[in-house]
């Protein structure tokens, strides 16, 4: 399969997958200068990258999961993850250096790709 066809398939995952809300233009007031935005990560994999660019000012939402805009998806650099979604008291962290995914208190919930943690963990 070329690289071509995988990206199309990854992003039809995402428009079967989630609902969006509207956009949402602005970050949070409480980010500052030394936050490290997912978007500017160099370590990302194309799904990531993928997943970042579409609708990327627009929260999502998947069986109770909210999964917050990419745009504005940060982390603190002491911090080894990004935290993209929640639902109740469970969350989604991304591990940018293992690009793994990750449901906290789930151990068998580490997932290689991020479609494979919305096809398996997030329903």
């Amino acid at each position: 399969m070329n690289i071509h066809t995988k990206a199309k398939q990854i992003v039809s995952t995402f428009s079967k997958t989630f609902g969006l809300s509207e956009e949402i233009p602005e970050p949070s007031s409480w980010w500052s200068e030394e936050m490290q935005m997912l978007e500017d990560d160099p370590s990302l994999n194309i799904e990531m990258r993928l997943y970042i660019e579409w609708e990327p000012f627009k929260e999502r939402t998947a069986n109770g999961w909210t999964f917050y805009a990419p745009h504005h998806v940060f982390k603190l650099p002491k911090e080894d993850h990004y935290l993209l979604g929640q639902k109740n008291e469970k969350w989604i962290l991304y591990y940018p250096k293992t690009h793994t995914w990750k449901i906290p208190g789930f151990p068998t919930e580490t997932k290689r790709t991020f479609v494979e943690i919305l096809e398996n963990s997030v329903y």
